[in-house]
């Protein structure tokens, strides 16, 4: 497990700033959200934290190692996409082992991690199902599984609840807290949900236009000097 340091990352598409000089720590074995409208590039800097994205300037450290030049299956991170990603030829188990086999951990070891994180999610029995066959919050937990089995330094969260009903985002909050919580993994979360961000978060940090306008304790870094009706736009309240 290891924190997370970006220092003055920057990324441009064209004439377009998708991060600016963004400075931010995300602590060890903590729960952080990042907030703000679509656009704002808190994607961007999820992205670039797992290396999908190369920025321009700025430095990344996982714990005291510089990775903003590191190869994706280099930074030991795990990551859930918000359409889970899962793999519909192959079981649940077959799906949460598939990190494992890649990194080519023998067969015992492999069902032994396999059976204890599907106990974790609380998916033990259902193992030899297909993820068409599980509702959305179950396959969310499927891959919960997939990204954590191979002991990540940290966990990135891109949306992954976006495509839940109401209800069942509320409940999988809470699922996501506590396997966070017993997994003790740092994690990083994006969300343009501010009651979401709230829930989970044990810190936020708030993007517009590409640069971070407001971080700290959730209450803290969503208080500003007027407070802002929860009805309002993103658009409305950020600027």
């Amino acid at each position: 497990m290891s924190g997370v340091r970006v220092e003055r990352l920057t990324k441009a598409y064209g004439p377009t700033k998708a991060l600016e000089d963004v400075t931010l720590t995300f602590p060890e074995g903590g729960f952080f959200g990042l907030l703000g409208p679509s656009g704002s590039g808190k994607t961007t800097l999820l992205r670039a934290i797992a290396g999908f994205v190369t920025p321009d300037q700025g430095r990344i450290f996982i714990g005291d190692q510089p990775v903003e030049r590191t190869a994706v299956e280099d930074r030991n991170i795990g990551m859930v996409f918000q359409s889970y990603a899962l793999f519909p030829n192959m079981t649940v188990a077959e799906n949460v082992a598939f990190g494992l086999e890649v990194r080519r951990i023998p067969g015992p070891e492999r069902a032994k991690r396999v059976a204890e994180v599907l106990e974790l999610v609380q998916l033990g029995p259902l193992g030899n199902r297909r993820p068409q066959d599980l509702s959305g919050g179950q396959r969310q937990r499927v891959a919960m599984a997939r990204a954590i089995v191979t002991r990540p330094r940290v966990l990135l969260l891109d949306e992954p609840l976006s495509a839940l009903d109401r209800a069942l985002r509320v409940d999988m909050q809470i699922e996501l807290k506590r396997i966070q919580r017993e997994v003790g993994i740092t994690t990083i979360f994006v969300t343009h949900d501010q009651e979401e961000a709230l829930t989970l978060s044990d810190q936020i940090g708030i993007l517009k236009d590409g640069r971070l306008v407001r971080h700290g304790p959730p209450r803290a870094s969503m208080t500003t000097r007027k407070t802002p009706s929860p009805h309002i736009s993103w658009a409305t309240r950020m600027s």
